[in-house]
């Protein structure tokens, strides 16, 4: 599962160095960034039939994680191709009571989630800011792993459906 993750980075990166080398006046930059997400929830039943139990979800909050950022582009183009990816990840640990033990006992439980997304795509610089602050917009594709993790008593609930989704995307930035 995360070996066909970091297989399909590795070639998201050999098609843009490809591409860089075909051409010698691409400009190549790397970033790298924090990222903090203030709140999230956890669907516990996404599926179910009534609206209840679809809504019935977790708050899990302060999530951090950190991205990379590579970019090439010509110096006179106006636009540019960016490859970036993203390790989002947080596991709570409580005690709680469990009923169905006899006599009811406080179990060990773990609960989070991981997320991993890799996206290409491509950037056209829009006129507003300078020549050292620019805004650009764009889109491309993304393929992008989810994983829910739960643990009970050191007992790991192994996850049901796909993790891996592929989808477009649209986005800013300065």
């Amino acid at each position: 599962m995360r070996r066909g993750l970091g297989q399909l980075a590795v070639l998201q990166v050999f098609l843009v160095l490809a591409a860089i080398a075909q051409n010698k006046g691409w400009s190549v930059s790397a970033g790298a960034r924090g990222i903090l997400t203030t709140s999230s929830k956890l669907f516990l039943n996404p599926d179910g039939r009534t609206p209840e139990l679809r809504t019935e979800h977790t708050a899990i909050n302060s999530v951090y994680g950190g991205g990379i950022d590579l970019r090439a582009r010509l110096p006179e183009d106006n636009f540019f191709f960016a490859i970036s990816g993203e390790y989002v990840s947080i596991i709570q640990k409580e005690t709680r009571l469990d009923a169905s033990l006899s006599p009811p006992r406080r179990v060990p439980v773990e609960e989070g989630y991981i997320l991993i997304p890799l996206e290409i795509g491509v950037h056209l610089y829009i006129p507003l800011g300078s020549e050292t602050w620019r805004v650009s917009m764009g889109g491309g594709f993304g393929a992008y792993y989810g994983e829910r993790v739960y643990r009970v008593a050191g007992i790991r609930a192994e996850p049901r459906g796909n993790r891996f989704a592929f989808g477009i995307h649209v986005e800013t930035q300065t």
